[in-house]
């Protein structure tokens, strides 16, 4: 069992676990212990059977979504009835943000009696959640997209090349700064279209400024 990339390229080639098939049928089933690292670009288990002669080449994977509770909380919340009617509110809920919204994808607002929640009113979602990248295609399984430091998005479909016939179109939303770390697709046959730009070959495209709203790459 290895950490992926996405559902098919290892991350690396560090074995997370490895056991015996003791048994014929039924499943194999491995605990893994609390405080078990995940890395940073890791999106996914892929498991390999393994023989004296080797490895498998199609894994079975799933997706690893790191289980972290909201770490910190909105700074405030105020609200001024402006409904005159009894037993009814209107008026604007105003909530400060928290000053680290990366483990935040939604403030839930409630009616409570004291600190006991009653009901929940609605939802707002996070400044990260409105700017993640949406993927849309068939390709989207193998294209990994994780949150990194200073509250960028990091997108990847693997640097072991890729297969026939793949397609997607992600959704970025700007003003934004968007920067290659590797590109390579065969010259003249398959491409990258950027915001209308196409790209094609092995040469990093260039830094682009996205403005405001919402752009695609595909």
């Amino acid at each position: 069992v290895y950490w992926g990339m996405n559902s098919t390229h290892k991350l690396n080639d560090l074995v997370v676990l490895s056991f015996e098939a003791t048994t014929s049928g039924g499943n194999l089933t491995v605990e893994l212990p609390a405080g078990t690292p995940m890395p940073e670009d890791a999106s996914h288990l892929l498991a390999f059977a393994s023989s004296a002669s080797g490895e498998s080449i199609v894994p079975r994977a799933t997706e690893v979504m790191d289980y972290t509770p909201a770490q910190d909380s909105a700074t405030s919340v105020a609200f001024t009835d402006v409904d005159p009617a009894l037993g009814s509110i209107a008026g604007t809920l105003v909530i400060g943000r928290a000053a680290d919204e990366s483990t935040i994808s939604l403030y839930n607002v409630y009616f409570s009696i004291g600190s006991t929640k009653v009901s929940l009113i609605g939802e707002e979602p996070s400044l990260d959640a409105v700017t993640r990248p949406t993927c849309q295609g068939t390709s989207c399984d193998v294209i990994s997209i994780t949150s990194v430091a200073g509250g960028a998005w990091m997108m990847s479909r693997g640097s072991e090349g890729y297969g026939n016939d793949e397609q997607a179109t992600i959704t970025i939303q700007g003003p934004a700064s968007l920067y290659f770390t590797f590109f390579s697709t065969e010259p003249g046959y398959d491409y990258l279209n950027v915001m209308g730009t196409i790209h094609s070959g092995t040469e990093l495209p260039p830094r682009v400024d996205v403005p405001a709203g919402s752009h695609t790459i595909m």
